[in-house]
Order: C-alpha cells, then sequence, then structure tokens
C-alpha cells in the first residue's frame, strides 16, 4: 500500500480559513455572496484541477481513486493552495459562466472575491506574490459570459 500524503493546509482548510477570517467584517448579504462564491469555486476545482496534474501530484491524486467508487477525497481535500492561482481564470471565464446554480449576484461579486482571496492567500503566505500576480490581474479584466448577460438585466 502506497504512503498516504497529508497536507495540513489543504485547499479545502484554507478557503474555510479565509471565510472565517472575513466573516466579522461582513455583512451577512455579502457573507452568503462570499460563502457561495467560494463553494462555487470549490466545485470549479474539484472538477478541473485534476487535469493539469503530472508526475507526483498525477499519482498521488489518483492514489485516492477506489475502483468501482470513484474519489475518496476531492481534489480540494488532497491539495494545498499552491493549486489555487492556476484554476481563477478558469472558474472566471469558463466555470462561473456556464454554472447554472450562479445567481447574477454571484457572477457580479465573484472576480472581487475571488481577487480578495488571492490577495489573502499572499498575506498569509501560503501562495508566492509572484505565483499569484497572474491570478489576480485577471480578475476583472475579462467579464465572464454571463456578466455580459446580465449587464442589461
Amino acid at each position: 500500500m502506497a504512503a498516504e500524503v497529508v497536507r495540513m493546509r489543504t485547499i479545502h482548510k484554507v478557503l474555510r480559513e479565509f471565510l472565517e477570517w472575513r466573516t466579522p467584517t461582513l455583512e451577512s448579504g455579502e457573507l452568503a455572496l462570499y460563502s457561495d462564491t467560494l463553494k462555487l469555486f470549490v466545485a470549479s476545482i474539484d472538477g478541473h484541477g485534476s487535469r493539469r496534474l503530472a508526475g507526483l501530484d498525477r499519482r498521488i491524486y489518483r492514489a485516492n481513486y477506489v475502483q468501482g467508487k470513484g474519489y475518496r477525497l476531492r481534489f480540494s481535500q488532497v491539495f494545498g493552495p499552491e493549486k489555487v492561482a492556476p484554476e481563477v481564470r478558469y472558474f472566471l471565464r469558463n466555470f462561473l459562466g456556464r454554472s447554472e446554480s450562479a445567481n447574477p449576484d454571484i457572477v457580479e461579486r465573484a472576480p472581487r472575491i475571488i481577487a480578495d482571496l488571492c490577495a489573502w492567500l499572499v498575506w498569509r503566505d501560503y501562495v508566492e506574490e509572484s505565483e499569484m500576480e497572474d491570478a489576480i490581474d485577471q480578475v476583472g479584466s475579462t467579464p465572464t459570459p454571463r456578466q455580459q448577460d446580465f449587464v442589461n438585466f
């Protein structure tokens, strides 16, 4: 049996920590938008993140696969915040625009919420600033397809 890699800071735990940190500073409606946006972001990461894996990371993730049952752990429960930056662009440009469950408020606010998350990840030293710069620059620079749909709503 292969040794299991256990990360102290998984994406799942770090996003929960971020939301807990923001809770005292947000009104209840804004907190709900943050929470719903982060849930969609995790769904995006869990559904798309494994496509970028290679080498050891791919073997680590595949070690969680159980024949006939699927993966024991989701991508966000296996990998740490270093995997967040490459997923920001996909989430904002592809996933969010196609998500049927995303309401117009989430679509409109998601770029700012994700930018807030990215800045916090750098501030907490969970991700190097140089790795996050491109992701932060892309946030809000191009509207997602659904944002364009709601411009005249």
